[in-house]
């Protein structure tokens, strides 16, 4: 074991000598000017390698860092526990300004990051005990196989570049500073904007039905996943008793064309156009949203793949598609509940979508933890809906809705939630409901 370490450090110093080497012959005089600074002490002046120096502290602290066995298998419980239970949440990566990069889950619409990752230095404490920890694999109902195929994901969705350290106990994502408190990144800001949003029910939305009778989370009929049969050929076996949606060109359901992504698609207009004259709409336009803003290489957005249901709708960078998000970094799926058919392949690097740590947060569309948000308004809050604008969730199963009545929230470009009025809004009798009805998961500051 002390010869697994020695070699690790002796690898670990040959490197940041290789990348000493590198640097002197890079060296230019512009680049000097940048690196190098006069520290004066005393009658004195010596110069200082700027870049050095930090490096120096970087490696000191991490010297400093140590974790056993017991802290790394609760740190791993809780990660599986947070993919397996809420694989439909956005994930991103955090990188603080030491360089060390984590996975998080974005919980309470941003407000919260849960780690999803295990350190270099945690996985290596796992390693040590390869006799015990397969025992505790078998009592979370995982495998060695799945562990390594976590190990896999994690890296490749995160980026093989970057360095997977623990971090320091505040992070800027977002536009927020955010601070380690109670397991989890919350943060900084008083978030008084986020009370204004609405957190749909994920198994009202996938389902079409919920059977938690106490549920605090909004049933939205808008919301409901589509009918994979109706929407492939207009025809559903279940027909009307169908708890599905089977109405067509609904941009938060509808998925989009990968026809028209290749710019293959012999239609020139999407489902995000059809009209109520649905046999007339069927010859001229695609049965899915033809996106003009999704980046093909991004993985397959999480909440729609899981959940059915995007709230970012046509603002939506990351693929609509009914596929696994990790298919491409990973090349065996390690979600117990992944409904979607895996084929084991080795996934090469240059198939892989690209890594979070490339993604700006603001693909994201989080709404603003501040009604007065210093970002440019068409960064964020796309799809979401207020509370005022969703359906009164006391209504019963029977109650009569249609998306003319309650239009979805859509700001445009310039505009903000400060702008609606109480008098825009358009009432549905959900004034009367308090955020603790409406979402149980809210942050409560």
């Amino acid at each position: 074991m002390s010869s697994d370490i020695g070699k690790t450090e002796l690898l670990a110093k040959l490197e940041r000598l290789d990348q000493e080497i590198n640097d002197y012959f890079d060296l230019t005089l512009d680049k000097a000017r940048l690196r190098y600074k006069r520290v004066g002490r005393g009658n004195k002046v010596k110069v200082v390698d700027k870049i050095q120096e930090k490096r120096v502290a970087v490696q000191k602290w991490r010297d400093s860092v140590k974790t056993d066995y017991e802290t790394a298998v609760t740190k791993f419980k809780r990660a599986w526990d947070l993919l397996q239970n809420n694989p439909e949440l956005d994930l991103c990566a955090v990188t603080d300004n030491l360089g060390n990069s984590r996975i998080f889950q974005v919980h309470k619409l941003g407000a919260v990051l849960e780690n999803v990752s295990l350190t270099n230095l945690e996985v290596s404490a796992l390693k040590q005990h390869d006799t015990e920890f397969p025992r505790t694999l078998a009592s979370m109902g995982a495998s060695k196989e799945d562990y390594d195929g976590f190990l896999e994901w994690q890296v490749n969705i995160l980026g093989r570049s970057a360095t997977l350290y623990e971090q320091l106990p505040k992070v800027y994502w977002n536009s927020h500073k955010y601070q380690w408190s109670k397991n989890s990144y919350r943060i900084c800001a008083t978030a008084k904007n986020l009370g204004s949003y609405a957190t749909y029910c994920k198994f009202f939305s996938k389902l079409g039905i919920c059977t938690n009778a106490n549920c605090k989370f909004v049933h939205d009929p808008r919301n409901i996943a589509a009918c994979k049969d109706f929407l492939a050929s207009d025809n559903c076996k279940y027909g009307s008793k169908c708890r599905l949606s089977h109405k067509l060109g609904n941009e938060y359901v509808t998925p989009h064309c990968k026809d028209f992504a290749q710019r293959s698609c012999k239609f020139e207009r999407g489902a995000e156009q059809w009209t109520q004259s649905r046999e007339q709409d069927s010859a001229v336009c695609c049965r899915y949203i033809h996106s003009t803003i999704v980046n093909s290489s991004y993985p397959v957005c999480r909440q729609f793949a899981h959940m059915g249901f995007c709230y970012r709708g046509l603002h939506c960078k990351f693929p609509h598609y009914l596929e696994c998000p990790d298919s491409n970094y990973t090349s065996t799926c390690f979600l117990n509940h992944c409904k979607f058919p895996h084929i084991e392949r080795k996934v090469l690097p240059d198939e892989r979508a690209v890594a979070l740590i490339d993604i700006p947060s603001s693909c994201l569309l989080l709404p603003p933890a501040r009604e007065k948000d210093h970002r440019a308004p068409n960064s964020s809050w796309y799809g979401l809906r207020t509370k005022q604008q969703s359906i009164n969730i006391k209504d019963g199963p029977g109650e009569k809705f249609t998306t003319e009545a309650v239009p979805a929230l859509q700001l445009e470009p310039g505009s903000s939630t400060d702008d609606v009025s109480s008098s825009e809004v358009s009432s549905t009798g959900s004034s009367d409901i308090s955020s603790d009805e409406l979402d149980a998961d809210f942050i409560k500051l």
